[in-house]
């Protein structure tokens, strides 16, 4: 019975019953996977939770290979390594599964492995949607450990492409158990010093495979560097929309992409440039420009670079900030009490507001303690105690309250998007390690906010004194000539009305508009003086504007000579050249035509001896077929004798096995013995006998 499962359909495998999955996406089909080798399906058991469900893989004709028992049992030792979980195994044989193998003979050398339930890689690249750069760094650095780990135990996967790496759980809540963001699939051709080659030669998957490694045998320990580079190139680079937008298909790069200088390589580069820095952009350049895989970064080089990242560098936080300070926002809005005049209520002022705040505060009201705290903040003397107080209190309360809306902000959004995409909240911004780093950030941000306000008012304060000493200034310059008879207001003093005389005020008015003119006329002299060298400098601009066009044409004179000069020369070159070429073109004609001439000579010789050869060939294939046929008449002869004998001493067994045996040897050649009239006879009553199993043979 062919192998194509229902959803529901269910499977005893090692006692345990599973039912097979349906397709999330395509009711009523069973979830299969195609991969290159064969179809992987989903088994859910019957009384057990989804996290324990498993995946058949069900090969091809070709790949069925009983080997595989043996690599089974080779690589189990690396199921506890991070990434590598479908290395846990077990293959379907005749001597354990036999009833299942004789239900299902396609079944035979399946494998049964865990399911890992979660997006491929190219799905996230397919949807063509970008993703944050906290993702970028956590996929990137999986998938750098994973390699790393295998690379120290001198195993490779060997065929490392999108859809080989699953992301588990991948914007959805995690298990109770700790679940690695990353797990490689499909490693059934998984290099190890242990196991024998593969039967099939591999060369990588398009858009993964080094170009100068293409018609090489890709099984050796160093084979998953190049590949691993693209591949952590691309998580790192899929936060960033403009990389996105240039994806080609399954994979960033299309096949004939592969290490050139093209315009995806341009963008990818420059974007881990500008993001992720330096270091990282050129441990990718040094695998793209590779003559070698060998000569691709190690995993280990690509996770040194990625922890060295420096998360608060390049903007890295930049949304997360944008989303904390509208939480700050927010509640600042939904706690503030004031009236519909936009005034706190009366009787709330002062060392009031400071009471009331601080109560509000001890019975976990933080938002109204936060709201009254910042007016209160906001009507207190700069400077002072008091102020002090309160700008410490707005910043602790602040930074204590805003990382946790943010976290309840985003849970509340989670029912509301697709599995595919749930918020990032959900999983990166869970636990108290996050949320402590998060408040101590924003402790930070308001720290340096409060530097830059301090720096503010310390230059406003070093403006108004500016313009103290300026009025100082005036003032004295004026008192100095009329000292006893000019009264003029302080500069930081409300002005004061002092009496005096009608002739005093006069000659204070006349010392005024003196000053007034004589800053007048040094204004008109420095204008005069300024328009008078602005004319200088336009002369001088166009004397010297006429000597460079001058000494621009003598130097085209030169170059033309120059130019002509060379002119001639290529020409006489080019005429050497042609006359060169001519002479060689004719030399290698006569040489084509005496090398075809060779040629047809060769091919008549080649011809000639192949038809001696073919003669001979078949002269011997036609004893030889002879020596075959005499013997077959023999053992023809011995066989049906024998069953004969058998049947005379009644050994019906033994009779059978010599008939069966008759029918074997002269089915292989039936034209030829079939014109034998003895052998025809004795074939036509041995099929008589096997098929009623009854009746003799006559003795012929």
């Amino acid at each position: 019975m062919a192998f194509q499962p229902n959803p529901g359909d269910q499977l005893i495998i090692q006692g345990i019953t599973y039912r097979v999955g349906q397709h999330p996406a395509a009711p009523g089909l069973a979830y299969a996977q195609a991969g290159r080798q064969g179809l992987v399906y989903q088994l859910i058991p019957v009384d057990e939770t989804r996290l324990e469900a498993k995946a058949l893989k069900v090969f091809s004709f070709k790949f069925r290979n009983p080997a595989l028992v043996y690599q089974s049992e080779q690589i189990a030792e690396y199921q506890e390594m991070q990434g590598l979980r479908v290395c846990s195994r077990m293959v379907l044989t005749p001597e354990n599964h036999s009833e299942l193998i004789h239900q299902f003979p396609e079944l035979i050398y399946a494998v049964v492995m865990p399911w890992i339930h979660g997006s491929t890689w190219t799905d996230i690249l397919i949807s063509e949607e970008s993703i944050s750069r906290l993702e970028s760094l956590e996929l990137a650095k999986s998938m750098a450990t994973i390699g790393s780990a295998m690379e120290q135990r001198g195993i490779a996967h060997s065929d490392l492409s999108a859809s080989n790496v699953i992301l588990p759980y991948f914007r959805e809540e995690r298990s109770l158990q700790e679940v690695f963001p990353i797990q490689w699939i499909d490693v059934e051709q998984l290099y190890s010093p242990k196991l024998h080659a593969p039967e099939f030669d591999l060369y990588g998957s398009p858009g993964y495979a080094s170009a100068v490694s293409q018609g090489s045998r890709m099984w050796h320990a160093y084979v998953d560097r190049f590949a691993g580079a693209v591949l952590i190139a691309e998580m790192l680079g899929w936060s960033d929309p403009d990389v996105c937008a240039e994806v080609w298909g399954e994979s960033y790069f299309g096949p004939e992409d592969m290490q050139q200088n093209c315009k995806r390589y341009n963008t990818l580069a420059l974007s881990l440039e500008k993001h992720w820095g330096s270091n990282i952009a050129t441990l990718f350049a040094r695998a793209w420009e590779s003559d070698d895989v060998r000569s691709c970064p190690t995993f280990g080089e690509w996770l040194i670079a990625i922890e060295a990242v420096e998360p608060q560098a390049n903007g890295f936080f930049q949304e997360e900030v944008l989303e904390l300070n509208k939480s700050i926002h927010d509640i600042d809005t939904k706690y503030t009490r004031k009236d519909s005049e936009g005034s706190l209520p009366v009787g709330l002022i002062g060392v009031e507001l400071l009471e009331e705040a601080r109560l509000l505060e001890s019975q976990g009201e933080i938002g109204q303690a936060l709201s009254l705290y910042k007016e209160a903040w906001r009507t207190s003397i700069p400077g002072t105690e008091e102020h002090a107080e309160l700008e410490a209190a707005v910043f602790e309360l602040t930074a204590a309250s805003a990382p946790l809306l943010a976290i309840s902000k985003t849970d509340t959004t989670r029912t509301t998007k697709t599995n595919k995409f749930a918020p990032l909240s959900s999983y990166f911004f869970q636990g108290n390690r996050y949320r402590t780093r998060i408040a101590l950030f924003i402790v930070a941000l308001f720290i340096v906010a409060g530097i830059w306000t301090f720096l503010s008012r310390m230059e406003n304060s070093a403006k108004v004194l500016r313009v103290q000493q300026n009025q100082e200034s005036i003032h004295k310059e004026v008192s100095s000539l009329h000292p006893s008879s000019v009264q003029v207001p302080q500069p930081v003093q409300p002005p004061v009305v002092v009496p005096v005389h009608d002739s005093k005020d006069e000659e204070a008015k006349a010392v005024a508009a003196k000053v007034a003119q004589e800053q007048e006329d040094k204004k008109k002299e420095l204008a005069k003086q300024q328009e008078l060298a602005k004319e200088q400098a336009a002369k001088k601009k166009a004397d010297q504007e006429k000597v460079d066009r001058q000494t621009q044409y003598d130097r085209y004179l030169v170059w033309k000579q120059e130019r002509d000069k060379q002119l001639a020369k290529e020409a006489q070159v080019a005429k050497a050249t042609q006359d060169a070429q001519a002479a060689q073109a004719a030399k290698d004609a006569q040489a084509a035509k005496d090398a075809q001439a060779e040629r047809k000579k060769q091919a008549e010789r080649a011809a000639e001896k192949a038809r001696q050869e073919k003669k001979e060939a078949d002269a011997k294939r036609a004893k030889l077929l002879a020596d075959q046929r005499s013997k077959g008449i023999v053992a023809l002869n011995a066989s049906y004798n024998q069953a004969y004998n058998a049947l005379k001493t009644e050994n019906n067994e033994v009779a059978k096995m010599y008939g069966e045996q008759f029918m074997d040897t002269y089915n292989k050649d039936a034209s030829y013995y079939g014109k034998k009239s003895q052998l025809a006879r004795r074939a036509s009553a041995m099929r008589k006998y096997l098929a009623s199993n009854r009746q003799g043979l006559p003795d012929i």
